[in-house]
């Protein structure tokens, strides 16, 4: 049974998903702290989705040629419980985010809906620390 938002919620909530790509289950992260994410991620989505507020997908898009998160590796790939749906914001970005400098393309995606969770990798964790202490993923 899908689980309800909130009603106080406002109707311009945004989800923000930062960087639930494929490189998260790479062996060399060692192990997980959170074996339910994925399930966890999927009934999050579902629920906003079917509350028709918006949805925007961070991918982080690594400029670095070793890394696991560069377009055209196997890692670059959304996970796929956090699959975009037609008509979701997709934004690359090729820098890793943190609270401290999201990068523009995050500021920009947040500066018109009221960005009111989010839900990243945690295993790179500054943003999901911060947004666990309730400092959030954004400055203004």
């Amino acid at each position: 049974m899908p689980r309800r938002l909130p009603s106080p919620l406002p109707q311009d909530a945004a989800l923000i998903v930062i960087d639930l790509q494929r490189a998260i289950d790479h062996p060399s992260w060692g192990r997980r702290n959170n074996l339910d994410a994925e399930r966890n991620v999927a009934a999050l989505l579902h629920a906003w989705r079917d509350s028709q507020r918006p949805v925007y997908h961070i991918r982080h898009d690594s400029t670095e040629p070793a890394s696991r998160y560069r377009p055209g590796q196997p890692g670059n790939e959304f996970k796929p419980e956090a699959q975009p749906l037609p008509g979701e914001t997709v934004i690359a970005n090729r820098k890793l985010v943190s609270s401290a400098d999201p990068g523009p393309s995050v500021r920009r995606a947040c500066r018109g809906p009221r960005p009111v969770s989010v839900f990243c990798d945690a295993l790179l964790g500054a943003v999901g620390g911060d947004v666990n202490a309730g400092r959030g993923p954004v400055d203004g």
